[in-house]
């Protein structure tokens, strides 16, 4: 959707199960038109895809990307991001580091991004810059050595020369976004700029790194990690690191006591992995990997003043009896982009889990949960004098 001041709302389609290019448009051809209705009757409406490599490859074939772009002229909407975390079947995550395959020490991701480029080079309406989320580096459960993460910037590389070569020849804009992420190698900021400074040591007064690899700033991952989003900006500014996209969501934020792992027990690990963090009473921060082993830990006497739930709640979703959501997060990120809308031109509503809803809201259909996380951020965005350009 387009706003005021240059800016671009999308909500995320990795919400739609599917791995296939298919399955992804019959989701989209069921449920955009319906949003729209509720939403944005009007206005042009923006969309992130989630494709998976397989989704990639089939929309890669023109007579299909042919028939997807007229498909978005007929319905008055537009694309202006990818997100690509996931490389295969976003669902399959019973096995947690699954998500994580490839990483960026494979080429296999530096392929599967490039033909993401190539793919979204050619979906960009006129006078929009693309941005495409991404993996950031790898899982950090595993041990890399050196020489693995300089493959892994070497990789990044490639792709950044990708993107300055589609620049040069079309003259068209995309940047790749490294989604800091809990239990991975980058989830804090100090990772994110010692990563950064890393790197631009190794290609000394190359502008492209500048102007290529930026951040996508997840509220959920973020406040997860306690971090406080205008310090965040902040220390980005003053390390010359943009933010390539800023994603929507909401945290489950809860005070950790025996009693509280009975109402954990419906997030079961199945969809993915639920990591925790818990804030200890001497500032110190602790990463459970899983509901599980914070519920064990919780059990065994956790001496800790909060934990703070990995998971995508709906932005309109009410505080619950037994948790707290983190919409102030998302509040004074939409704060910082109203005063300063070249912070960064891309907003993008990702909501996962459903299942948190209070009851009596659970029985609405998937268009309802979205049309309601848009009206959440545009009531919030207009408070602020942002509003859709009709």
């Amino acid at each position: 959707m387009k706003l005021q001041k240059g800016l671009h709302l999308a909500y995320c389609t990795n919400l739609y199960r599917g791995d296939t290019w298919a399955e992804t448009w019959t989701r989209l051809a069921q449920h955009l038109p319906r949003i729209r209705e509720r939403i944005a009757p009007d206005c042009p409406l923006g969309l992130s895809l989630r494709l998976s490599g397989r989704a990639a490859r089939e929309l890669a074939d023109p007579p299909t990307l042919l028939s997807f772009r007229k498909w978005l002229e007929q319905q008055h909407a537009y694309v202006f991001s990818v997100h690509s975390f996931p490389c295969g079947h976003f669902r399959d995550r019973t096995v947690e580091p699954r998500v994580f395959v490839p990483d960026w020490t494979s080429p296999e991701r530096t392929a599967y991004t490039n033909m993401l480029c190539d793919l979204l080079v050619q979906l960009l309406p006129p006078g929009v810059e693309g941005s495409i989320s991404t993996l950031p580096g790898a899982v950090k459960g595993a041990f890399y050595s050196e020489e693995e993460l300089a493959l892994i910037r070497h990789h990044l590389w490639q792709c950044i020369e990708h993107l300055s070569r589609i620049c040069e020849r079309t003259g068209r804009i995309i940047r790749l976004a490294l989604e800091p992420t809990p239990y991975c190698l980058l989830e804090t900021s100090g990772e994110v700029i010692e990563f950064f400074l890393q790197f631009r040591r190794e290609h000394m007064n190359d502008s492209r790194l500048i102007e290529f690899l930026t951040v996508a700033y997840d509220a959920v991952h973020f406040a997860v990690e306690y971090e406080d989003p205008g310090a965040v900006v902040s220390a980005f500014r003053e390390h010359h690191i943009k933010l390539g996209k800023i994603q929507l969501g909401v945290a489950l934020r809860v005070c950790p006591s025996p009693e509280l792992c009975e109402f954990l027990e419906p997030l079961r690990e199945t969809d993915y992995h639920h990591h925790v963090v818990a804030w200890l009473p001497d500032g110190q921060r602790i990463l459970y990997r899983t509901l599980a082993e914070a519920r064990l830990a919780v059990r065994a006497g956790l001496p800790a003043v909060e934990c703070r739930i990995h998971l995508h709640a709906p932005l309109h979703c009410p505080d619950g009896e037994w948790f707290l959501l983190t919409q102030d997060h998302v509040l004074t990120l939409l704060d910082l982009v109203a005063a300063e809308p070249s912070l960064c031109r891309h907003l993008e509503i990702e909501t996962q889990t459903w299942e948190v809803l209070p009851s009596e809201h659970r029985q609405r259909t998937l268009p309802d949960q979205i049309a309601a996380d848009y009206a959440w951020v545009l009531t919030r965005l207009n408070e602020r004098g942002v509003t859709p350009v009709l």
